[in-house]
């Protein structure tokens, strides 16, 4: 091996280990819903449970809307709206299957977003825990009424609606984006390229670390990825029991010769 090879071969190895890209970070992708039709989607103020009162639920919200919001094929409401509504229904936050459905018959959305705030740490490098889930409202089925059967019925409660066809939670998930981590790194210079003040300075990414309120911007993007990466995985037609596995892992089919 020439000296020059083994140069190479070193500057490869170190590049591995401190976790760089060896070409410099690239612009991060788009985010894209998964959704065939674009979809209506609301986020409650997180609920902060990270010990430290730091920690500000309608900011992480308010930057997971935006994140949602650019997000081709999804409309995301306004968190003024969402709080505003909240509001006249008496609601502090969401902590059922009931309430997330009433909040979204209400704001007329199709998606809600509730999440807590599981770790907070703004001194550098960074740190930001989150978990979330996303609820999907379930419009009741249309039924024919028949007039027999409903006197025969009287007063019984047999006829009211089943809630559990109201509402599902769609992607449950928790993230921990911790900017000591290598690969969070990664993530955050290839999500600063372009978002610096200057587009073309180099570290963007180390003043986006710098500051807790971008940082926050930041872990609310990766979040807002994730879930619509879930989604398209949970969307995914499913792969046939006979791609999977050698012949001799195959099922054999009962009659087959």
């Amino acid at each position: 091996m020439t000296s020059k090879q083994v140069l190479l071969t070193l500057v490869v190895v170190v590049t591995c280990l401190t976790g760089c890209s060896l070409f410099g970070p690239r612009r991060a992708p788009e985010l894209v819903s998964p959704y065939p039709e674009t979809r209506v989607i609301a986020v409650v103020p997180f609920v902060n449970e990270s010990g430290t009162t730091a920690a500000d639920g309608q900011r992480v919200a308010d930057s997971l809307t935006r994140s949602l919001d650019r997000s081709e094929g999804l409309v995301a409401l306004p968190l003024t709206r969402v709080l505003t509504v909240m509001d006249q229904l008496g609601l502090s936050g969401v902590s059922s299957m009931g309430e997330a459905r009433m909040l979204l018959q209400y704001l007329d959305a199709e998606l809600l977003v509730v999440g807590t705030i599981t770790a907070y740490d703004p001194y550098d490098p960074p740190r930001l825990g989150m978990a979330a889930e996303v609820y999907e409202y379930l419009a009741p089925p249309v039924q024919m009424v028949d007039l027999r059967v409903m006197t025969k019925a009287g007063t019984s409660n047999e006829t009211a609606p089943d809630e559990r066809h109201s509402g599902r939670v769609l992607v449950s998930l928790s993230a921990m984006l911790d900017a000591s981590n290598p690969r969070t790194r990664d993530r955050l210079m290839d999500y600063a390229v372009d978002r610096g003040v200057r587009p073309e300075d180099p570290d963007a990414w180390l003043h986006i670390k710098r500051s807790m309120n971008l940082y926050t911007d930041f872990a609310c993007h990766e979040l807002a990825r994730r879930l619509l990466a879930a989604e398209t995985i949970r969307l995914a037609p499913a792969e046939p029991d006979e791609t999977r596995g050698s012949d001799n892992d195959r099922p054999k089919r009962v009659g087959h010769r």
